[in-house]
């Protein structure tokens, strides 16, 4: 009996491992094994990162990819697109390997446009200051197929090196204190350029210079200024000058005082091709509606009034969208101070046909 429960437990067990082996070789004739490298790829392309700008990682897409088996890492390496967007954040653990490391990475995306963030600050170096410069000149030859390019600065480095040659660039984000803008003037015309985000302070009406050869072709800019930086209604009302086919704005904070009112008499500034405007107006709002015209407006937020005083301007409002007679889809106004009668919303839809989405308050959108 003994010997019987003793053969019947060695069969049990190889038939486990035979199981176990008919599994593990299951994958071998798996469907996506006989999927076209192409369509493959194009699965790869899914597995990426929401992120706009990949950071090497080797527990995620691309790079683990190539981890998973010898077909998949040849597919990986033969999908250009995989490597087009890279993140770079000089380390003083990074040397002359991680140099290395990102000329790989890019030299496999081929002649895709490439999608480069670089964070070129000493903060993130600062046992070794030399090294944002090697890592500025090793990414130069790449940026003449930069189409998107996000730098990071301080006054220690050198984010200019990364904005010569660069022919195919459509989306530009600086982020550093413009006091140090001097690093940052675009001298060339840049044909595709036509989005320029700037997250920075202070900023002055004087520094729009510096993007001369760029506003005249833009139709996205985002301008954000940080805490404490200076405030200038000049620097929002001169880029709506200096950008004709502007389609869509982000500013804040405004400001708008005396000396823009004087500027600019009511009614005068007129923008053609305005669709969207989003602001955060600490003062001054009667004053900037005032002084706008927007014909083609369709989008308006205006945000955190935290510093006007009193109630909706609502005059003044009126008086611009009669003025504009633009097609205002969606009006959203927030902040503490707020409040917008009942009566006033129904003198904007009859003023505006169009118009179907209001919110008020703290994020309250009701359909008109």
């Amino acid at each position: 009996m003994n010997r019987i429960k003793d053969v019947h437990q060695r069969l049990t067990d190889k038939r486990g491992q035979i199981a176990a082996s008919m599994e593990t070789h299951q994958g071998l004739i798996a469907c996506i094994r006989r999927l076209p490298s192409e369509i493959l790829g194009e699965i790869f392309m899914h597995c990426l990162p929401p992120d706009a700008h990949n950071e090497p990682n080797p527990n995620t897409a691309p790079l683990l990819l190539t981890r998973i088996c010898r077909p998949w890492r040849k597919v990986a390496l033969s999908t250009p697109r995989l490597w087009c967007s890279l993140s770079v954040r000089p380390s003083h653990r990074v040397q002359q390997q991680g140099l290395f490391y990102y000329h790989t990475w890019l030299s496999r995306a081929r002649g895709c446009p490439l999608s480069l963030a670089v964070d070129t600050r000493l903060v993130h170096a600062p046992r070794n200051p030399v090294w944002r410069y090697e890592v500025t000149e090793l990414l130069q030859p790449y940026t003449s197929r930069c189409s998107r390019l996000l730098v990071t600065f301080d006054e220690a480095t050198a984010p200019e090196l990364l904005l010569k040659d660069i022919p195919v660039l459509e989306h530009l984000t600086l982020e550093g204190d413009m006091k140090y803008a001097q690093k940052i003037f675009i001298t060339q015309p840049q044909p595709h350029l036509r989005s320029l985000t700037l997250h920075s302070f202070p900023f002055s009406p004087d520094l729009l210079s510096l993007f001369n050869p760029a506003w005249a072709n833009l139709t996205q800019v985002k301008v954000v200024l940080g805490r404490g930086g200076d405030v200038d209604g000049h620097v929002f009302l001169s880029l709506l000058q200096l950008c004709p086919n502007l389609e869509g704005l982000v500013f804040n904070p405004i400001c708008i005082g005396r000396s823009e009112v004087s500027v600019h008499p009511p009614g005068t500034l007129l923008h053609a091709n305005l669709r969207s405007l989003d602001v955060i107006v600490l003062y001054g709002l009667n004053s900037l509606l005032n002084i706008l015209t927007l014909p083609k407006l369709r989008d308006l937020s205006i945000s955190d009034l935290v510093l006007v005083p009193g109630p909706w301007p609502h005059k003044e409002f009126k008086s611009f969208l009669s003025r504009s007679h633009c097609p205002l889809a969606s009006l959203k106004i927030y902040g503490a101070q707020v409040s917008m009668k009942k009566e006033h919303r129904a003198e904007y839809v009859t003023l505006i046909p169009t118009l179907k989405h209001v919110g008020l308050g703290r994020g309250v959108v009701m359909n008109v």
